[in-house]
């Protein structure tokens, strides 16, 4: 992961079983040891705004977030964050409260306010982190609208951050193009065709291919399955085991 990247966000976007999820579970594996991360799925969880900001002061340090603790006690009506034992006790709650508005305006406002102090947190960082989210579409749609606007603008002006997205709908890089675009590279996922690719991979796994041609057995499953990887990997899992046969 360069220091100097120039193309900050990186979004993966592709069909149901295009093999979104393999791909950034395999960035994040091979993520240096000394890089931070930050990983949501919005479809496991109820991902929002508030989660990312809780999710963040734990990964790196609520010490090292002065400016969006100030914030968070402004507008939550709190004196200050309170510390006990290194603990900040009640964050969530406050975090939760500081956002809180009746009318959308109000709401927008206090979250512009909480992301503006985040980010100001985030320029003092000299080490790279990475956030990223899967299954992007499965999210709010309020949390999409804020990650697709306030989120991506000022991300794409933190030289210590990196985000990676994916999703079968992912923010459009061309709509922001004066704001993020500039600094994104989108990657359409339309499965893994060739069954060159896929005999490495069913001989890594332990399994034989039950077929005297083996090529030729693996590119039909290929164009049956429309080059799909989830779908090709369930269908690999059903070969018989290289240990039973030999």
């Amino acid at each position: 992961m360069k220091d100097d990247c120039r193309e900050r966000i990186l979004m993966f976007r592709g069909a149901s079983g295009s093999g979104k999820t393999h791909l950034v579970n395999a960035c994040l594996e091979e993520l240096p040891t000394n890089i931070q991360y930050m990983h949501f799925n919005c479809k496991e969880s109820a991902v929002s705004t508030a989660e990312v900001f809780y999710r963040g002061g734990y990964t790196l340090s609520w010490e090292r977030l002065p400016c969006f603790l100030e914030q968070v006690a402004a507008l939550s009506g709190a004196a200050r964050v309170e510390i006990e034992h290194n603990r900040f006790m009640g964050i969530g709650n406050q975090i939760n409260v500081a956002l809180k508005a009746e009318s959308l305006v109000d709401r927008d406002e206090r979250r512009a306010a909480l992301t503006s102090a985040w980010f100001e947190d985030l320029r003092t960082f000299e080490s790279i982190m990475l956030i990223s989210f899967d299954t992007f579409e499965q999210a709010t749609s309020e949390f999409r609208e804020w990650i697709s606007g306030p989120f991506l603008f000022r991300a794409a002006q933190a030289e210590a951050l990196r985000v990676l997205i994916a999703g079968q709908q992912t923010p459009d890089r061309r709509e922001h193009a004066g704001e993020w675009g500039r600094c994104c590279q989108t990657f359409d996922l339309y499965g893994v065709q060739e069954a060159l690719h896929w005999l490495p991979v069913v001989d890594a796994l332990g399994y034989l291919v039950p077929a005297r041609d083996p090529l030729s057995y693996m590119q039909a499953v290929c164009s049956l399955l429309k080059g799909k990887p989830d779908d090709i990997m369930n269908w690999i899992q059903g070969f018989p085991r290289r240990e039973e046969v030999l």
